[in-house]
């Protein structure tokens, strides 16, 4: 399994960093965890194309997750015609919102009916032969999400956007253990002021994303307290597992 950290920055971009936007493969398929970022001309930077990928999976509707979306969904509505991946969505505003998005930015009903559109709760949110991908919910919103990705004996765990200094952090998906796990840095007071409670989390190692820098504080200094390697990511960082 191979995870890009395409965009990494908090809820705006940054100079050096695009919002939040991963993208995991699995052999010759991808899948994206969130598209706050320009995904599409993202995907062609990394070398996939866009028939290889299978899904696309939106943790929450802030912009900055979700934005570079339409026009990913409005270019394979057009022109990467051989693209169809499902696409989930926490709400079904999102899906009414994207559908009609398309359907104005190309002036095609079909393209917009034809999307494959799904609208997840908690659970179960995908499989295919390769992956398995389980939703929990977040207090950063009523309507925002965790994901647990499942593919080749391995146990991704993504936090999305979480409540304040990350209190649920540790108990999702009933604190479960994982080869990596994927923390957000924005809703936190300090950095370190959470490591008591990311300590507590069963992961093999962590990866910090959507970073806020004012956030960070001495974090890289410190990262030694806690009982797991610990990655700051940049856009561009890629981990294999």
């Amino acid at each position: 399994m191979k995870i890009i950290f395409a965009g990494t920055s908090h809820g705006i971009p940054e100079k050096d960093r695009f919002c939040s936007a991963t993208f995991v493969g699995v052999g010759k398929r991808w899948y994206i965890i969130d598209a706050g970022a320009p995904i599409s001309p993202l995907i062609l930077r990394y070398g996939i194309a866009h028939r290889d990928v299978r899904g696309i999976f939106i943790t929450h509707q802030h912009g900055d997750h979700f934005d570079g979306l339409p026009a990913f969904c409005i270019q394979i509505g057009w022109y990467y015609l051989d693209a169809s991946p499902d696409i989930f969505l926490p709400t079904e505003r999102g899906e009414k919102m994207l559908r009609y998005w398309v359907r104005e930015g190309l002036q095609n009903e079909a393209a917009a009916d034809g999307m494959k559109l799904h609208v997840y709760g908690n659970g179960p949110v995908y499989r295919d032969d390769a992956v398995e991908i389980l939703a929990a919910p977040t207090r950063h919103l009523a309507d925002s999400h965790a994901f647990l990705l499942r593919a080749e004996g391995k146990t991704v765990l993504f936090s999305g956007d979480m409540g304040e200094n990350y209190a649920e952090f540790p108990e999702l998906f009933g604190g479960v253990h994982s080869d990596l796990a994927v923390c957000e840095c924005a809703h936190n007071t300090t950095f370190t002021d959470c490591f008591p409670t990311l300590a507590r989390t069963d992961t093999a190692r962590l990866v910090v994303n959507h970073i806020a820098p004012a956030k960070l504080g001495d974090a890289e200094a410190r990262k030694g307290e806690l009982p797991f390697p610990v990655t700051f990511a940049h856009d561009g960082l890629t981990v294999e597992l």
